[in-house]
């Protein structure tokens, strides 16, 4: 999780960077879940054009979590909507951008999808807030690592989904007063969406996202 709930804290700079250090320095298979409606990180690597086709042709994350809800027996196939930055080409020493894959959600349906969730967890908090977890269990012998990008100012069902999935917690934060008052929101968010489970996501820092 690279996570705050304060907008402008460079979670999306961080989750690219990190995905692209990760699979060109190391050659980590890397995967990105972008959470946030604004589609920040998913632009930055694919582009929005090429981001929005993908999403008209159905490789929708906010679409197969409806169906994970609904027990879709489609929904279990979450590579389908998988979409691929290609290694970069070329000769000689020089690091090249290794393969990153993204699922990314559309705008249009991230309202519903949020009441949705919201009404399953308030019938059943566990299962509510375990959606993705579901959904990206079938890829772990896919991938290294998986980085989840987060919506700013939010700490609603698709937020607690998130947290939900995720083993480690980076928080990327501006160095100033209001940044570091800040860590009793996320702290908080986090608590609230492991409640009544054993799950504790492990804290690996406080990323800097302006030196």
């Amino acid at each position: 999780a690279v996570f705050n709930t304060r907008g402008g804290s460079g979670k999306s700079a961080a989750t690219v960077f990190l995905a692209d250090f990760l699979s060109s320095t190391f050659k980590k298979r890397v995967l990105i879940v972008d959470l946030d409606p604004q589609r920040s990180s998913s632009v930055a690597l694919l582009g929005e054009e090429r981001v929005d086709a993908e999403l008209a042709e159905g490789k929708c994350l906010a679409t197969l979590l409806h169906k994970t809800v609904d027990e879709n027996p489609e929904a279990t196939d979450a590579r389908s909507i998988l979409m691929e930055r290609p290694p970069g080409q070329g000769r000689g020493r020089t690091t090249y951008l290794g393969p990153v894959s993204v699922m990314s959600g559309s705008r249009q349906y991230w309202k519903a999808l949020d009441a949705r969730l919201d009404a399953l967890a308030l019938r059943d908090g566990r299962r509510g807030h375990s959606v993705l977890k579901t959904i990206l269990k079938p890829l772990q012998r896919d991938f290294d690592i998986c980085l989840i990008d987060f919506p700013a100012h939010e700490t609603g069902p698709i937020t607690k989904n998130g947290l939900r999935a995720a083993r480690w917690w980076i928080f990327p934060c501006v160095p100033d007063r209001s940044g570091s008052r800040d860590i009793e929101g996320p702290v908080e968010a986090f608590l609230e969406a492991c409640q009544g489970t054993k799950h504790r996501p492990q804290g690996l820092g406080t990323l800097l996202s302006i030196c």
